[in-house]
């Protein structure tokens, strides 16, 4: 997903049927499936999605903020900086923030570490932090109406349980400068989606931050 500020809904569970066929009528905004393996560290009462990435081509660390839960219309405010966003291998001074940051303990590495040298030092580190990988096959549709464009990802999860998941985000180019009305009116584009496409009929509102934290403990969502 582009990196800036934007609002998010996602949901997990069983997508009936006309909510597929709704999500699938839209247009694609990529006209490829991806399979995606996606490692998450999972830290109770961390606020900060991240991710070790791994798909055709590359492999990469993301983080990723959150800024506003908004429980009222469920939807929450998420910030990805393009400079948190490290392709791997990463320095030694990443590994050294990101224990920082998550307030974790991790041994510093002498060189660039990889992705399976990584793991390895959050595997030392078993106390503090879970990994919980997540494979999943993803499409990415556009929903768009004046002037309100939101990304919409189907995800078919085959592990750590299967599932399908369905991403709302918006694409009104927020920025952490942008007016409350700016910000206010994406946050509606993302709850007028969830709507129409009847996502809550089906799919329990859960973040990624929310289901790592069920994975973890070996449950399920469903």
């Amino acid at each position: 997903m582009p990196y800036g500020l934007h609002w998010e809904w996602r949901g997990f569970g069983r997508l009936d049927r006309s909510a597929r066929d709704a999500i699938q009528a839209l247009p694609m905004q990529d006209p490829h499936v991806r399979q995606v393996t996606d490692s998450y560290l999972w830290i109770p009462g961390c606020a900060i999605n991240v991710k070790l990435r791994s798909w055709q081509g590359g492999e990469s660390l993301k983080l990723k903020r959150l800024c506003r839960d908004d429980r009222e219309h469920q939807v929450q405010l998420w910030v990805e900086r393009q400079e948190e966003d490290y392709a791997l291998p990463v320095s030694p001074g990443v590994i050294t923030a990101l224990a920082s940051e998550l307030g974790i303990e991790l041994a510093a590495p002498e060189m660039k570490v990889d992705r399976a040298a990584l793991v390895r030092l959050l595997g030392e580190a078993s106390d503090q932090v879970e990994i919980v990988k997540v494979q999943k096959a993803r499409w990415v549709y556009r929903w768009g109406a004046a002037g309100s464009d939101v990304l919409v990802e189907l995800a078919e999860i085959a592990s750590p349980e299967r599932t399908t998941s369905v991403g709302l985000e918006d694409q009104m180019g927020l920025s952490e400068r942008s007016p409350q009305s700016h910000i206010d009116a994406a946050r509606d584009a993302v709850a007028r989606v969830r709507s129409e496409l009847r996502l809550t009929s089906s799919l329990a509102t859960f973040s990624y931050l929310d289901a790592l934290a069920v994975w973890a403990r070996g449950g399920s969502l469903t």
